[in-house]
């Protein structure tokens, strides 16, 4: 009884009608689903690319966990479980870190920053080095500190690298002390040589100058004072284990951080903002399969005199309301298949050829990713769209023919 219906529908699909405006609502029909379909799949894998882009700089940056202080800037080095840190299962690396804002000063140009001071393990657990814009990642060579760079610091400053008398000021304020009328008095002043400019994003290059740790510890004054603890796994560790681990170790006084939660606020948007336009998306490929509910009415309208000998047959009502029930379904599956298959497509080429070029961007081509599960919610989307929207007229305007 199943295969009645479908072998019925479809011989109504691919025969003549007795109307041409029947096949050309359609072909419309298909054509709406399957340009839906596509879009769906093609945004979801955009912004699949942009969160992969963000997330890989971040990671360039950022290290897989970060233990600071709850209340305060600083905590003392001496009195923190550092070995037992190091010895942890699944800990590959480990950088003691000073942050403070300074300002900073080039030629006659002043600028703001977050001076991070970063041990050599630094470069290890992020992949700065392979963000750099110009010049070379080194903070350190005989014994001389050397600093690098945001690029839009160095834009602001005009950096010029190459140059040994191209010093960079760094000025920080003392610990502990408030000048009323002199503020040279409350500043401290080292001076350094940048090595390289880095180029991440936005928020990385107009904020952070990095340094080496005990420059910074000199500048600041910190002595065993320390920032914050990063620490970077090894690559079949599980962030959420060792962050329980370290939880533990440290105490309800540190608060304790994997990557992702560092940039919390970045990756929720991203994926708020996904699915919001998936939900949009949605609600116009419901608007493009009102074609269907046409195409399916026409059709009945056209076949009456068909509904009619069947019936006189034995076919009861059930039987022909699901002849064009699958007719629908048939309709909804090739255009949104076809839709689907030909994104796909689009989205492979675009990540193996590049189809869609960026101009002045951190990467070369605009970045997609195609994931099973948006595949999976966009094929379940236009199937459901495609069985409710061929259910009414099948229902309601069968059984008109029929009584």
């Amino acid at each position: 009884m199943l295969n009645f219906p479908l072998y019925i529908a479809r011989r109504y699909l691919f025969s003549k009608k007795s109307t041409n405006v029947i096949n050309l609502i359609t072909a419309i029909s298909m054509g709406g689903i399957g340009v839906g379909t596509l879009s769906l799949i093609v945004v979801l894998s955009a912004y699949n690319g942009l969160e992969n882009l963000v997330e890989s700089l971040y990671n360039s940056f950022d290290s897989d966990i970060r233990i600071t202080v709850k209340k305060g800037k600083t905590f003392e080095r001496s009195q923190f479980p550092e070995a037992k840190i190091k010895n942890l299962e699944g800990v590959a690396f480990y950088s003691n870190v000073i942050e403070e804002t300074v300002m900073l000063k080039f030629g006659d140009r002043q600028a703001v920053a977050t001076m991070k001071a970063v041990e050599p393990e630094f470069r290890q657990m992020t992949g700065v080095d392979s963000m750099m814009f110009d010049g070379n990642f080194l903070l350190e060579y005989q014994d001389q500190p050397f600093t690098v760079l945001g690029y839009a610091l160095a834009e602001d400053l005009r950096i010029q690298l190459g140059n040994d008398y191209s010093y960079i000021e760094f000025y920080a304020a003392k610990r502990g002390m408030k000048a009323r009328f002199n503020t040279a008095e409350a500043l401290r002043k080292e001076r350094i040589l940048p090595s390289g400019v880095f180029a991440i994003n936005t928020e990385f290059d107009a904020e952070y100058v990095l340094v080496p740790f005990e420059f910074g510890r000199n500048l600041l004054d910190y002595g065993d004072a320390i920032s914050a603890v990063e620490v970077d796994l090894t690559n079949d560790a599980s962030p959420e284990a060792i962050k329980e681990e370290l939880q533990n170790l440290v105490g309800d006084d540190f608060e304790v951080k994997t990557r992702y939660e560092q940039n919390a606020i970045i990756y929720q948007t991203n994926k708020t903002e996904k699915w919001i336009t998936f939900l949009i998306l949605s609600f116009i490929l419901v608007i493009a399969t009102f074609n269907l509910v046409g195409s399916i009415t026409m059709l009945i309208i056209d076949k009456k005199d068909d509904i009619q000998t069947l019936a006189s047959m034995g076919a009861d009502r059930p039987v022909l309301t699901r002849v064009f029930w699958v007719q629908g379904m048939l309709i909804a599956l090739l255009g949104g298949g076809s839709g689907l298959v030909l994104g796909m497509v689009l989205i492979l080429l675009q990540s193996e050829v590049g189809l869609l070029p960026l101009q002045d961007s951190v990467v070369e081509f605009y970045p997609v990713a195609l994931e099973l599960g948006d595949v999976l919610a966009v094929s379940a989307t236009f199937m459901t769209i495609g069985l409710l929207a061929a259910w009414f007229p099948a229902r309601f305007i069968t059984q008109r023919y029929f009584d």
